[in-house]
């Protein structure tokens, strides 16, 4: 399928076969009459809910070996993905639609930086759902072991620094986890983002420790919020 079909039709259409694969919306579990049901040992497990569907991408060199936004070397023969919101350490079972493949994979850094898309994997597991060829294809998400920072209230976005030369980074995230602050990495093109995340309790206290580290005026947003 080529990726204008794909745009076209990963819709309420897809949206509906993606229930019907994870097993939602099957109907009465009743058997017919004159059947009986199969032993409880045999029952299958409940399907995971579906937490979100699009379009899956996926990415290998020139990123193999470079920093993610977790921080984590890249290696495009992990089964890994970039998402843009879910927490780094979720793991999320990816269905494509189109064959119906499944592959696990866990968030390590983030993206896709294109429209319409939602996830982007690690060569290995677009392989293993069969995007070698196609490049892209319509998918279902399933958090399969949530990441704690799912149910954290709304988060604030301090950006420390951005940078071209990934030494220096480096170098930014130490100064700041000398003064005890976890930073993240977010790789946008040449360019490495030094990031802190908090929750607006945490902010004044962040700042302050920040700036003692020679941090004197980050840029703070609001983090975007999980769909």
């Amino acid at each position: 399928m080529g990726w204008l079909c794909a745009v076209l039709l990963c819709g309420p259409a897809w949206e509906a076969a993606a229930q019907t694969a994870s097993g939602a919306g099957s109907g009465s579990t009743t058997p017919p009459a004159g059947t009986s049901a199969p032993p409880a040992a045999t029952t299958a497990p409940a399907p995971l809910p579906i937490y979100q569907t699009g379009l899956a991408s996926w990415y290998g060199d020139p990123f193999h070996g470079r920093l993610t936004a977790s921080g984590e070397v890249f290696d495009k023969r992990a089964f890994t993905a970039a998402h843009k919101t879910l927490p780094f350490g979720t793991l999320v079972v990816v269905r494509n639609l189109d064959n119906g493949q499944t592959v696990t994979v866990r968030i390590n850094d983030r993206g896709p930086f294109v429209a319409g898309r939602i996830i982007d994997l690690s060569q290995a597991a677009g392989a293993r759902l069969g995007l070698a060829t196609s490049g892209v294809a319509c998918v279902s998400l399933h958090i399969l072991q949530a990441s704690p920072l799912l149910t954290n209230p709304p988060l604030k976005r301090l950006q420390l620094g951005s940078f071209g030369v990934v030494a220096n980074a480096q170098a930014a995230a130490r100064r700041a986890a000398a003064a005890g602050i976890t930073t993240v990495y977010e790789t946008v093109g040449a360019v490495t983002r030094v990031v802190v995340y908090v929750t607006a309790a945490e902010l004044a206290a962040t700042l302050a420790a920040l700036e003692r580290a020679g941090f004197s005026q980050p840029q703070v947003s609001d983090a975007p919020p999980t769909p």
